[in-house]
């Protein structure tokens, strides 16, 4: 059985995909708990490959994921983290 950890992982790699973004999903339990379960960092390299801002990057990504059965809706935090609240 896979964890809670390696779903939103794979979910978030769909959601990478259809930006036309692989790579890794950098997605790890949050530091601060006031910021959720888990937290994704890759809007920040996709960005720069694409050449547009973190954050826009991470409304696309929040778009394109489905985790509705996984967790609450993901929240996008400064320049551009997406947060995870299970």
């Amino acid at each position: 059985m896979r964890s809670i950890l390696q779903m939103l992982a794979q979910r978030v790699t769909e959601a990478m995909a259809r930006l036309g973004a692989a790579g890794d999903p950098q997605l790890r339990p949050a530091q601060d708990e006031k910021f959720g379960d888990y937290q994704c960092n890759a809007a920040m390299g996709i960005a720069k490959k694409l050449g547009r801002s973190p954050r826009e990057v991470a409304a696309e990504l929040v778009k394109h994921l489905d985790v509705a059965d996984l967790c609450e809706p993901p929240e996008i935090a400064g320049p551009g983290f997406i947060n995870f609240r299970l």
